[in-house]
């Protein structure tokens, strides 16, 4: 077992695969020796979980599966089992069932903090802001320095004031979770100390996280600070190029500078190829229209519409610059014939057929 933690296989790609595979011989070997040898079925488990995760692989899978059954029932009344079930079901994004399980490990371990900042992690992420505060102060109240308690603590409390800013057209956040259902409770200054706080804990001891850059952007756009929402969405770029959020976030502090073509370069980036979130196609298409590229704005938002995006908030925005550029009998037309080429999406059908039946929708000031 000392020669398989020696490996640390890591970095992706075929020889982290080698590497694991080592590790899994070595783990087995020492399996052979000692059948109930705990730590070697949990780097065993840890292993194979690794391995499927990089290649999606249907075996790797099956057997990954077949170990973490033999362990949950060997070894059961342990705490690490139901870690190691968690975290499998946290990576196949389901929060309700990964709680529950680092809820058990919690029962056989109070102490760890471990369990008690994945829980509020789940809470987070499933929207219920509340109890996702609770778990994770109560995960540093055991231990001071779990810094990924400390970064999620912040980023609850930035969605709490991006929420709470919504109400006077304050900034968008694409970061988890997807909609809020319970909020957390106090003002809005102890808020932003809290997570300005926390904020600075986690990137003090992460530098290179991008998350938490992202999130540090996305308290300096929550308090009006456009500059800083820049530097922290261009450091999150500089170790992340691939990040949607990043990008978009950046885009946003351009385009709030009023750095237009800058900010309209940042979404092409996004949209190319009609894939990205919706928020950089409805945000492109103002960027577009403000340097009076309008048309090219509209068969952006048609692409996006055509290629699967999100029907109902694209096909506003289409419907909205038609009836800008052109009239609302121009834009019912398009959107219909959009609808007629598309005729086997259902929602999209809906979501066009919803706008062009409603009567009292906006329209250009010309047509009313």
């Amino acid at each position: 077992l000392d020669d398989a933690d020696r490996l640390r296989p890591g970095g992706g790609g075929a020889k982290e695969e080698a590497s694991l595979f080592e590790l899994l011989r070595r783990c087995d070997e020492a399996i052979a020796l000692a059948p109930e040898f705990k730590l070697a079925w949990h780097r065993r488990v840890s292993a194979r979980r690794r391995l499927h995760q990089m290649t999606g692989r249907a075996d790797d899978r099956d057997a990954f599966l077949r170990d973490l059954h033999h362990v949950r029932t060997a070894f059961g009344e342990d705490e690490w089992p139901h870690q190691l079930h968690a975290h499998s079901l946290f990576d196949r994004g389901l929060r309700d069932e990964a709680y529950a399980e680092y809820l058990e490990a919690s029962r056989r371990d109070p102490g760890d903090s471990h369990n008690k900042q994945s829980m509020g992690e789940c809470m987070w992420l499933g929207g219920d802001l509340e109890r996702a505060e609770g778990l994770l102060l109560e995960a540093l109240a055991l231990a001071p320095h779990d810094v990924r308690a400390a970064e999620n603590l912040a980023a609850v409390y930035v969605r709490e004031l991006i929420e709470r800013g919504k109400k006077t057209g304050g900034p968008e956040s694409l970061l988890a979770p997807t909609r809020v259902f319970e909020r957390v409770r106090g003002a809005d200054e102890t808020l932003r100390r809290r997570a300005a706080h926390f904020s600075r804990v986690a990137l003090s001891e992460h530098p290179d996280n991008p998350f938490d850059h992202e999130v540090a952007g996305d308290l300096a756009a929550a308090c009006g600070d456009w500059e800083g929402a820049r530097a922290a969405f261009a450091e999150a770029l500089e170790r992340d190029p691939s990040s949607p959020f990043a990008s978009l976030g950046l885009a946003q502090a351009l385009w709030s500078l009023e750095r237009v073509e800058e900010a309209e370069r940042a979404l092409a980036r996004i949209t190319e190829g009609g894939r990205g979130p919706t928020r950089a196609f409805t945000l492109h298409a103002e960027a577009l229209e403000a340097l009076e590229r309008g048309p090219e704005a509209a068969e952006m938002l048609s692409r996006a519409l055509a290629q699967g995006g999100e029907p109902g908030p694209l096909a506003d925005a289409l419907w909205d610059l038609w009836c800008r550029l052109e009239s609302r009998e121009v834009a019912a037309a398009r959107l219909r014939e959009l609808a007629e080429a598309h005729a086997t999406d259902p929602e999209l059908v809906r979501a066009i057929l919803g706008l062009t039946n409603d009567e009292n929708k906006r329209c250009h000031p010309g047509d009313r």
